[in-house]
């Protein structure tokens, strides 16, 4: 799996509503974007907006 399918299949994941934790959804779009030793590089509104959330829910 290439890091864009993994980053693709970890955001389809968080992306599904029906889970309960925001806080799931929201580690997972986290470790999505991760790249092998370094920082995560994703703003808290581009997180908000790909979980159709508002920025102060993230």
């Amino acid at each position: 799996m290439t890091d864009f399918q993994y980053r693709a299949w970890l955001e389809s994941i968080a992306s599904n509503q029906n889970l309960k934790w925001t806080e799931l959804r929201v580690f997972l779009i986290l470790l999505g974007n991760l790249d092998y030793g370094t920082t995560v590089e994703i703003s808290q509104i581009e997180i908000a907006r790909k979980l159709n959330l508002t920025p102060a829910n993230v």
